[in-house]
Formats: structure tokens, C-alpha cells, sequence
């Protein structure tokens, strides 16, 4: 039991570590040497969690986005109509994403990176995200829009918000969270007015 406690908790401590890292010095900066550093844990050690510094991001990436996708679904869970669903799920993604700091900064970099099993995780949860909204399209529709249309909408969407992301995080102070969400809201209700008034 102490044994597991204790992997446990060096687990978390690289973990930790790397979060610092990788935002610090980005993925090409950042070293299984610094990262054990940072971590006081010897380098060796480091591989009996992760085989790969790569594979250490992958496993930031997944809990940057599963943290996403669980404040979208709570948020979702408050919505009373698809409009609301959107919005909120929209409005979650973005405050989500953004509360990750410098290392959403890396993340948004990584979409074009060299790294294909970083582009892949990120096209991974990209997608997901856009059947999601694709639901919240084809009930705005009231299922008088194709397949095809409803998840076009859902990607044009989060395609959207990506290139939006990407751009603000590139600016040096990035812009606060309180100036982009009322511009992504804004966006994401003329979105849906355009998706229910296009014939």
C-alpha cells in the first residue's frame, strides 16, 4: 500500500513538473532532464512512468482535455434548449482551455507541430468536440438539415474557436479570458442565427 501511494505521488510530482516544463520552455525546450529536475526525482525514474517525453505531453493533453470535456458536459447539463447547450458548451471549452495558462499557449502551437501524435490527440478531441455541437445543430435544424450540414457546422465552429485560440494566444500579453469570451459568444450567436436562417 505505501509502495503505490508512493509511485503514486511521484507519478503526480512529475506530472507536476512536466506542466512547468513543457509551459515554460515549450515541447522542443523542454527535457526528460528538466522535468526530473524540477521534479527532484532521479531521471531514471522517469521512465518507469513515461517511456517518452512525448508520451509525458500526450499524458498533460489528456488532462487538459478531459478537464475540458467534463466543464463542457456540467455546463451542458444547465442548458434548458440546443441554443443554450452550444453556447454553454462553448463558453466552458474556451474558459477551460484558457484557465491552462502558458501551457494552453503550447497546446494551440502543437495543432501544427511536429509531433503527429500531439497533432492526432489534438484532432482527436477537436472532433469530438464537433459532434457535440453537431447534436446541438441538427436540434436547432429540428432535423430538416443533413448529416453532412449539421457536423459541417459543428467543425466550422470548432475550427473557428481553434484559429481564434491560436491567434490571441500568440499576442504578447495574451488578451484576458474577460475580453475573449463576450467576442466568442458574440460569434457563436451569429453563428447559429446564420445556420437557421441559411436556405
Amino acid at each position: 500500500m505505501r509502495n503505490t501511494q508512493s509511485s503514486s505521488l511521484r507519478r503526480q510530482r512529475l506530472i507536476e513538473a512536466a506542466h512547468q516544463v513543457f509551459s515554460d520552455l515549450g515541447y522542443e525546450g523542454a527535457t526528460v532532464a528538466s522535468i526530473t529536475a524540477r521534479a527532484q526525482i532521479a531521471t531514471g525514474s522517469f521512465y518507469r512512468y513515461f517511456p517518452s517525453k512525448e508520451a509525458c505531453f500526450l499524458d498533460l493533453l489528456d488532462t487538459l482535455y478531459g478537464e475540458l470535456m467534463r466543464a463542457v458536459l456540467a455546463a451542458r447539463a444547465r442548458g434548458k434548449d440546443a441554443e443554450e447547450k452550444l453556447l454553454l458548451s462553448v463558453e466552458a471549452a474556451v474558459t477551460s482551455f484558457l484557465a491552462q495558462g502558458p501551457l494552453a499557449r503550447l497546446v494551440a502551437s502543437s495543432r501544427h507541430g511536429a509531433q503527429p501524435a500531439v497533432r492526432a490527440r489534438v484532432q482527436t478531441v477537436a472532433g469530438e468536440m464537433a459532434r457535440l455541437l453537431a447534436r446541438d445543430f441538427d436540434e436547432l435544424a429540428d432535423g430538416s438539415r443533413s448529416p453532412l450540414e449539421v457536423l459541417a457546422a459543428g467543425q466550422f465552429l470548432v475550427g473557428g474557436l481553434e484559429t481564434l485560440l491560436d491567434g490571441v494566444l500568440a499576442e504578447e500579453p495574451p488578451p484576458p479570458p474577460g475580453d475573449i469570451l463576450p467576442v466568442v459568444r458574440r460569434l457563436t450567436i451569429g453563428m447559429i442565427g446564420g445556420f437557421r436562417n441559411a436556405r
